[in-house]
């Protein structure tokens, strides 16, 4: 690890895991276009390695929505042994998430941060998810069903425990069609 490691900006590259640019002194991390996670508890392992993270932006719009970058579909089940919320960011300020629909729920979940933390969302739907006539498929309905349990999930303990979150944004969610 790099103990003085305080920003990252990783542009269209691959993470090798475990990753030395997640360290404990971690403080910014910048990621664009950047694969290497295979399944949910890569993205927790990495989370969990710098606690003192300030601010996160994750985008991720390349065209092939089931690869991070490793020829390998991403596997957004959840984890088998560890729990929702389970990665404390007490330090967030600032939380941007831009990408395909469950690897973004998947970073989204496992995430707990304080609620004064600025939080924005947006999300593609790959089009395979879509009937030709823009219906849903049960994929995506089961989908959605998991994204709107999620959001509650994460949201409604917080507020029942008195948060009062200052800024959240959930943008729609924009179907992906390819040309």
């Amino acid at each position: 690890a790099l103990p003085r490691l305080r920003r990252v900006h990783l542009h269209f590259c691959v993470l090798p895991l475990p990753s030395p640019f997640f360290s404990p002194a971690l403080r910014s991390l910048d990621l664009l276009n950047v694969g290497g996670w295979k399944c949910v508890d890569d993205i927790i392992d990495c989370f969990q390695a710098c606690p003192l993270l300030e601010y996160i932006n994750y985008h991720y719009d390349l065209s092939d929505f089931t690869d991070f970058g490793i020829g390998q579909p991403f596997d957004s089940r959840h984890s088998n042994t560890r729990s929702l919320r389970c990665v404390k960011l007490s330090q967030l300020k600032e939380l941007k998430l831009y990408g395909w629909l469950m690897q973004t729920v998947s970073i989204f979940a496992y995430l707990d941060y304080p609620s004064t933390a600025h939080f924005r969302m947006s999300t593609l739907v790959p089009s395979r998810l879509y009937h030709a006539t823009g219906r849903m498929t049960e994929e995506c309905s089961v989908l959605y069903e998991t994204i709107s349990e999620t959001l509650a999930n994460h949201f409604g303990p917080a507020c029942a425990a008195g948060a009062h979150f200052e800024e959240m944004l959930i943008e729609e969610m924009s179907m992906y069609l390819p040309r």
